[in-house]
């Protein structure tokens, strides 16, 4: 049995290259070397992984007693993880994930919602047939001597597809993981568990611009629409959209403020609605910490303001019905609408890869959104979309994603003024944040944001604002008043992924910060980053206190 791991090892790298074979014949073509890469990248790690638990502790008799189960649990999870991921490249690709620092709260949301019963029982299936191939193939086992030859081609191969982002994430943690060890700035503190008795309740209303008592207004407009984009930061979606002659800013620019400072505080979907509709920020990350922020729900809100003042709230989205537990406020609104019978859908494109992802394009719902806009009353229509949240959508359509949105709000306006309903109508459209795939970059977390109507004259405003205070700026041409606000830092959180945190200054200063590894990126001095290091462990203290206050009332 001594030649047995050598034969697990091939047929491992066997059954990984068929499988990047599938995906690098029915996938489009431009994906096609990075399938070859990342093939060169796994098959490195399991020879490499056969060289240091069975090759190096061959000529000692005792090792291989320890060293050989170590092998065989390696090899399984190395195996297994390398063909899960192949399914997921195009999204890893704009959403690298440092595994060493996910937490547990995040991996069992993946497998829940990202990895399905039969998938895993899949993956246990191929990866027990792996073992009893290996008792047959390859008959013949060559000598260590011949085995060196491709061994060297291999290495060879395999370093040149790192000199970039690696693509399997294990290797791509490894170099996270040597980046950051050598800018490690031994000042920084790491976040401990806030405690609400040493919160100063006064200091941060900056980061809370939530109302006590919700005011009353006279509305301008009898509908009131808001359409948030998915993933899309202001520099990608003003340069395609100016050099298009027919997009929705260029058609309707005479009649579209449109913001060119504006900031989310969060790159995951959920927290950055949470921020868009009550207007705190959430120190959290969405998908790992949420009993820590549910309490917010129960704060005044932008639903909350609409619905006494006479409106007839509706959230929608072509999400599943799965979405329902990411969306803020959920019993306070009148309506909430996502879709149906996704699977059997032949209308519109849909992906159901996954439970998360499951979802129609978002012109699934137009027609529904229309039905709430023609009713005679007050309404205020909230729109989650959902294009671009996976590459996937692209494949389906082969449209880009600022495209397609341009596409959705010129038809919406087309519809609107068909149906004599424009002139009555305030839309505002804005992204929840940017692309997830670098959360060190503030191009990321600066997003687009543009109020039209009818009876706007179109300007631009230069003012460093966030969603914290988009409520402000909605009510504020609703109803008419002076539309004054003063600029404030913003705090920042990256991904469900690591945990970074930062902070933008109106003056154009940021930085953000890798609490486990302690490493920094940004442009502010070494005491600035000290002093954040501090204020934001302070934040999280005053967030319990608005956390225990708030569960007591």
């Amino acid at each position: 049995m001594q030649s047995y791991p050598l034969r697990l090892t091939i047929s491992g790298i066997l059954t990984i290259f068929l499988v990047k074979l599938f995906f690098f014949v029915t996938g489009p073509i431009p994906m096609d070397p990075v399938y070859l890469m990342s093939f060169i990248q796994d098959a490195f790690i399991i020879v490499a992984n056969h060289f240091l638990f069975v090759f190096c502790s061959g000529n000692f008799s005792r090792i291989p007693v320890i060293t050989r189960p170590l092998f065989y649990f390696s090899f399984t999870v190395i195996t297994a993880s390398c063909g899960i991921y192949t399914f997921f490249i195009p999204d890893l690709l704009i959403f690298a994930v440092n595994i060493f620092g996910v937490p547990g709260g995040t991996a069992y949301f993946f497998v829940d919602y990202f990895l399905s019963y039969l998938f895993i029982l899949s993956v246990i299936t191929c990866m027990s047939g792996v073992f009893i191939l290996a008792r047959f193939f390859p008959k013949k086992i060559p000598s260590q001597r011949f085995l060196q030859i491709p061994a060297i081609l291999l290495t060879l191969l395999f370093v040149p597809t790192i000199l970039r982002p690696a693509i399997n994430p294990v290797i791509y943690s490894l170099q996270e993981q040597i980046v950051m060890s050598i800018g490690a700035n031994e000042g920084l503190v790491k976040l401990s568990v806030p405690i609400a008795d040493s919160a100063d309740p006064g200091r941060f209303s900056f980061l809370n611009r939530g109302c006590d008592s919700v005011p009353l207004f006279k509305s301008g407009y009898k509908r009131v629409i808001v359409l948030v984009m998915e993933s899309v930061n202001y520099s990608d979606f003003m340069k395609k959209s100016t050099n298009s002659p027919n997009s929705f800013l260029n058609k309707h620019r005479t009649n579209i403020i449109s913001f060119h400072n504006y900031h989310t505080l969060n790159l995951d979907s959920y927290t950055s609605l949470i921020a868009i509709i009550n207007s705190i920020f959430v120190p959290y990350r969405a998908y790992a910490d949420e009993s820590r922020f549910l309490f917010v729900n129960n704060m005044n809100n932008l639903v909350r303001i609409f619905n006494v003042n006479g409106f007839f709230t509706l959230f929608i989205t072509s999400y599943g019905r799965q979405q329902e537990r990411f969306v803020p406020d959920i019993p306070e609104w009148s309506e909430k609408i996502f879709m149906k019978d996704i699977e059997n859908n032949k209308d519109f494109a849909c992906i159901t890869s996954t439970k998360i992802e499951t979802a129609c394009e978002d012109l699934a719902v137009m027609d529904d959104l229309m039905r709430t806009a023609k009713k005679d009353t007050l309404v205020f229509i909230f729109q989650e979309m959902v294009y671009g949240h996976t590459a996937g959508w692209k494949d389906k359509t082969g449209i880009e994603t600022v495209d397609y949105y341009n596409n959705y709000f010129n038809l919406l306006v087309e519809n609107l003024e068909n149906q004599n309903l424009l002139d009555s109508t305030l839309i505002a459209v804005l992204a929840d944040h940017g692309p997830r795939d670098d959360v060190y970059d503030e191009k990321n977390y600066r997003v687009p944001l543009l109020f039209f109507a009818k009876n706007i004259s179109g300007k631009e405003n230069n003012e460093f604002l966030s969603h914290l205070v988009f409520k402000d700026m909605l009510l504020n041409l609703i109803s008419g008043r002076p539309d004054s606000i003063a600029a404030t830092p913003v705090y920042t959180l990256g991904n469900s992924g690591e945990l970074v945190y930062g902070c933008i200054t109106p003056e154009g200063k940021y930085v953000f910060i890798n609490n486990r590894m302690r490493y920094s990126k940004g442009n502010f001095n070494g005491a600035e980053i000290l002093s954040f290091n501090k204020s934001f462990q302070e934040y999280l203290n005053y967030f319990e206190f608005l956390k225990e206050n708030k569960l007591a009332e």
